[in-house]
Formats: structure tokens, C-alpha cells, sequence
């Protein structure tokens, strides 16, 4: 979305460097965490128990803090002052594409929050649990939440809706390549030259790709 409405922002090659980069270091906070908490079960000593609570306060925040990306980027697309002149990607409205990010992003931001939020409170005994520690507190924004998320992924059909065709970031725009290699015809600056409306109906992908053969 942020390519659509910002290409030479969205396309450049530190933007993508950076994408990158926030998705390695997902991955690694992920080893990381899931590593410190099997060690912290099985180990007495006190300063590792510690450096264990350490990295794990540091990965659940870098989670909470991920997770909220998703929403000022779609605020910076919704106040755009080039939102009449989108380059259109996928299929279905582009109201369609800010509501779902922005409401999947939301419930996202809320678990990781919860999470990191709860974690960073000073331990409590096991016979003195505080509220965040009940069975529905954990069920609801450890599991609940990123089933729901799923779900309206599934229903919302994510697949077809951010669908891009292949060779686009060789492009640097959404149309991709043609069967020869070769670029297609770049999006115009203009609603009627080949731009999209964010305020209009999208069309599905077929019949865009109709219209590139014409």
C-alpha cells in the first residue's frame, strides 16, 4: 500500500533493505524467545533466570512494537495527498485494503501489547495470580486473537486482495513483467492514464489484466 501511494518511497532500495531487515530480526527475537523460556524452566541458578527475563522483556517489546507499524503507515496512505492517484495491485477496493489491515493490524497491536505489557509487571507468586493471569485473559489474547486475525484473512480472501504479480520490485511498480521479461506499461499519474482512486470501487485482478491487453 505504501508503494501504490508512495513508488519512489516504497520502491527504493532502503525501504526494502529495511523490510528486510525488521523481518530477519523477527525471525531471530522469535529463536531467541522460544529458546529463553525452555532454559528459564530448567534452570536454578538466579543470574540466568535473570539474563533469561531480559531477552525475553526484549523480544515481546520488539513484537509490541512491530506490531504497531501496520497503523501509522496506513494513516500516512489515508491523509495522502496523492490518494486520487493510486497505483492499483490486487483486487477489491482500496477501502477494502485499509480496513482490513487497519482492523487486523489493531487486534494484533492489542495482543502483542498485552503481552509485553503484562510481562514487564513484577512477577507474583502462583498462589497470589494477578487478573492478566486468568484463563480467559490468556486464552483470549494469546490464541483468540490470532485465530480471529486468520479468519478474517481467510474470509477477507488477503490472498487476492495484496496480490502483486511477479518481477514487480525489478520494475519497481505493481504491473510486473511480461511474459518476455520485459516491463509492462507503468501506471500514469492520473486516475484516467492508468491511476486508481482510493476513493472508487477496485476492479478484481482479471479484469485489470484484461485491460493490459488492450
Amino acid at each position: 500500500m505504501v508503494r501504490a501511494v508512495y513508488p519512489k518511497v516504497g520502491w527504493s532500495r532502503v525501504s526494502s533493505s529495511a523490510f528486510k531487515v525488521l523481518c530477519g530480526l523477527v525471525v531471530v527475537n522469535i529463536i531467541m524467545v522460544i529458546t529463553n523460556v525452555v532454559q528459564s524452566m530448567y534452570t536454578l541458578n538466579k543470574n540466568t533466570q535473570r539474563i533469561d527475563r531480559d531477552i525475553q522483556l526484549y523480544g515481546l517489546t520488539y513484537f509490541a512494537i512491530i506490531s504497531f507499524l501496520p497503523l501509522p503507515l496506513v494513516l500516512l496512505v489515508i491523509l495522502s495527498p496523492n490518494r486520487k492517484c493510486i497505483e492499483q495491485f490486487g483486487s477489491g477496493s482500496w477501502i477494502a485494503k485499509v480496513l482490513l489491515v487497519a482492523l487486523t493490524g489493531s487486534l494484533l497491536c492489542l495482543g502483542a501489547s498485552f503481552r509485553a505489557g503484562t510481562s514487564w509487571m513484577t512477577p507474583r507468586p502462583a498462589t497470589s495470580p494477578a487478573w492478566y493471569h486468568s484463563k480467559p485473559c490468556f486464552y483470549i489474547f494469546d490464541f483468540g486473537i490470532d485465530i480471529l486475525v486468520v479468519a478474517i484473512f481467510l474470509v477477507g480472501r488477503v490472498d487476492q486482495l495484496f496480490w502483486v504479480p511477479n518481477g514487480s520490485s525489478k520494475v519497481c511498480h505493481s504491473r510486473g513483467l511480461n511474459d518476455d521479461g520485459k516491463s509492462s506499461q507503468s501506471a500514469q499519474s492520473g486516475p484516467e492514464e492508468g491511476g486508481y482512486d482510493l476513493e472508487s470501487r477496485g476492479s478484481s485482478v482479471s479484469r485489470f489484466l484484461v485491460e493490459e491487453e488492450h
